[in-house]
């Protein structure tokens, strides 16, 4: 069978392509790459087909505002497998939008940047100065990425906790920035350093002013989360007792006492038996 792809677009700006795969021999190993008008990006991270040769992958990390196409190519990300038709643009509403790489489905905001400010890419260069010689010599390696301060209003406490909640994780963000705008501010993918925040009235207004260092987001992991079903399969394979001591049925969250369904699917790995 022919490997073919077929993407579920999303519905808001809020939620994922899904991406998948078929046609794929069981455990096979594939990388994507998204295209859009504008450029191509590499997606982070490596997928393995499962026991049907079959890959679905969220992916919420597109570009706003432009149809998508996404390519799969092998595992070293040379050979193209198959490519996906078009797919619509999403809308971005108008308003950058900042997501925890990691965890996109859970911690995401849009945001109103007033400005992005001590944008600096930093030189590393060492000069050596010579005796008798009138020129110094260097040695330097690459640029750096960039930092800077990315300025953000929020028109009330909850807006604050909001965006504050989508960049607390420790993990990188992206920042995707509707089309038009990208004139002026540009995407990038970064880490939120310190956080400073300034009142504005009383009404529950503020700025945050995040000092941010720029990242590169072909080296950024990738998350998929384990599903409550198959937690608690991969429980009951390791001879996990829980809940023992409470009516039938009892289900895996009795082993987690004091945590949330959100806490689990947090889990990278679930629990394997």
């Amino acid at each position: 069978m022919a490997v073919a792809v077929a993407v579920t677009a999303a519905t808001s700006a809020a939620g994922p392509n899904v991406v998948t795969v078929t046609g794929l021999t069981p455990g096979q190993i594939v990388t994507f790459v998204r295209s859009t008008p504008t450029g191509s990006e590499r997606i982070a991270g490596q997928f393995t087909a499962d026991a049907g040769g079959i890959v679905a992958q969220p992916d919420y990390l597109y570009p706003f505002d432009e149809p998508t196409v996404y390519h799969v190519y092998d595992a070293a990300g040379i050979t193209l497998l198959a490519s996906s038709a078009p797919v619509p643009a999403v809308p971005s509403g108008g308003t950058p939008w900042i997501r925890d790489v990691i965890f996109p489905s859970l911690r995401y905001a849009p945001v109103t940047i007033v400005d992005v400010t001590g944008r600096n890419r930093a030189g590393r260069i060492n000069p050596y100065h010579v005796v008798a010689q009138t020129y110094a010599i260097t040695t330097g390696d690459v640029r750096s990425g960039s930092t800077g301060q990315l300025i953000l209003a929020c028109r009330s406490h909850a807006e604050r906790d909001t965006v504050l909640y989508a960049m607390s994780t420790g993990n990188p963000c992206s920042l995707r920035i509707p089309a038009p705008c990208q004139v002026v501010i540009d995407e990038m993918t970064f880490a939120p350093l310190d956080i400073d925040e300034a009142r504005l009235g009383t009404a529950g207004a503020c700025v945050l002013t995040v000092d941010f260092i720029e990242v590169d987001p072909s080296e950024v992991a990738t998350f998929t989360p384990i599903s409550y079903a198959v937690q608690t399969q991969n429980a009951a394979a390791a001879g996990m007792k829980y809940g023992s001591l409470l009516p039938a049925p009892s289900g895996l969250s009795l082993a987690f006492l004091g945590k949330t369904y959100r806490d689990m699917y947090l889990s990278p790995t679930g629990i394997a038996p």
